[in-house]
């Protein structure tokens, strides 16, 4: 009889297959990620559960001449779970006519409902929420202030913000019914561009207003916002300089003014950065609030190219980023060929000696030829509770 060999695995190669399997199982579970998947799925039917409970209340405005059940005001309360009808707003009167029944939390908790202020709406939120999701139906936002001319909630990064933009030149107010911590941007009114000489120099671009950014601590009371204009064009062809920017100002900090281009040179922004210098024909560059202003390109003739207006400020206050207080880009012998730089003032235009009508640039961007300043700026946003 034949006798076979027989060689069974070591024990370096079981243990060997059972850590590549344990590798293995560890990818799969990173890759589906169990425990995220089930607060997706419970966010969602959180939202849905709310969405219910919204046209289930809608539906009995409707039949009730408008008026929803008794004990739901501005202020978010528990809706009570079947059989409680103490500490929370009694929703039965919804049951079955209007929905099968009070959904709980999928954690088991309750839902909390409200009138909105805001639009006189229903307000459902989930106290109970997972991975850092905000699951809401009409959220009720509770500013700290009034004022400005746009006003406005964000989102960044699962942090919502209410904003409060003035941008109409003049003094008005930022009233806080509460205190805490606030950022800002305060952007001064760019300079307006400067009028050339018959002979040799043309119209020279402003520079941008100065720009602020930070932080600081407000208490409830009103403070004072003034925001600043831009410069005007100066038509007359005589070399003579464009008007000063005003400046802006809030919570004890001013933002300065970008200066009218003069015929040398763009002008200097609020911060103090010099604009370009005139070489040819063309008009240097405004200096803009974060960078000074190009140089003309040293050539003269119908070719002659102004130079760049200077960088402005880069800031995401509101929500998208944006360049603030760029200097206006130079204009050369018959057209705007400058480029402008991160919120700086546009492109002259035009031909030599014919000014067409002002444009206004971005926020406190200085005037690029033939153009005013752009009006100065004031944004302030602070985190708000939903």
């Amino acid at each position: 009889m034949k006798k076979f060999n027989q060689k069974g695995f070591t024990l370096l190669e079981i243990l060997l297959v059972i850590a590549i399997i344990g590798i293995l199982a560890a990818i799969v579970l990173i890759a589906i990620n169990p425990t995220r998947q089930i607060g997706q799925a419970r966010n969602a039917t959180r939202f849905a559960n709310q969405v219910d409970i919204q046209k289930a209340l809608d539906q009995y405005a409707i039949k009730n001449e408008g008026d929803y059940p008794p004990g739901i005001n501005a202020s978010y309360q528990d809706i009570c779970p079947t059989g409680v009808t103490t500490n929370c707003v009694d929703l039965s009167v919804l049951v079955p006519s209007y929905i099968p029944s009070i959904p709980l939390d999928p954690s088991g908790g309750n839902y909390q409902v409200a009138i909105n202020p805001a639009n006189n709406g229903i307000s459902l939120s989930a106290a109970e929420v997972e991975l850092g999701e905000d699951i809401s139906v009409n959220p009720i936002i509770l500013p700290w202030a009034e004022g400005g001319d746009n006003v406005y909630t964000i989102s960044v990064s699962g942090i919502n913000y209410r904003v409060h933009e003035f941008t109409t030149p003049g003094s008005t107010a930022l009233n806080f019914t509460r205190g805490g911590n606030v950022e800002y941007l305060v952007a001064g009114g760019g300079g307006g561009s400067g009028g050339g000489s018959s002979g040799e120099l043309y119209d020279v671009p402003g520079g941008g207003g100065q720009v602020i950014t930070g932080s600081t601590v407000v208490t409830a009371q009103s403070y004072t916002v003034i925001v600043g204009g831009g410069g005007l064009y100066v038509s007359t062809n005589n070399g003579t300089t464009g008007g000063d920017g005003i400046a802006s100002s809030i919570f004890s900090i001013t933002a300065n003014p970008g200066l009218g281009g003069s015929t040398a040179r763009g002008g200097a922004s609020g911060s103090g950065a010099l604009g370009g210098n005139h070489s040819g024909c063309g008009s240097g560059g405004g200096a803009g609030a974060g960078g000074p202003g190009g140089n003309a390109i040293p050539w003269c003739g119908w070719d002659g190219t102004g130079g760049a207006g200077g960088i402005g400020v880069q800031s995401n206050i509101t929500g998208t980023m944006l360049g603030y207080g760029g200097g206006g880009a130079g204009v050369s012998w018959n057209k705007g060929t400058g480029q402008v730089v991160d919120g700086g003032g546009k492109v002259g235009l035009g031909i030599q000696l014919v000014a067409i009508p002002a444009i206004f640039p971005t926020r406190g961007g200085g005037g690029g030829s033939y153009q005013n300043g752009g009006n100065g700026t004031i944004i302030v946003r602070y985190e708000v509770e939903i």
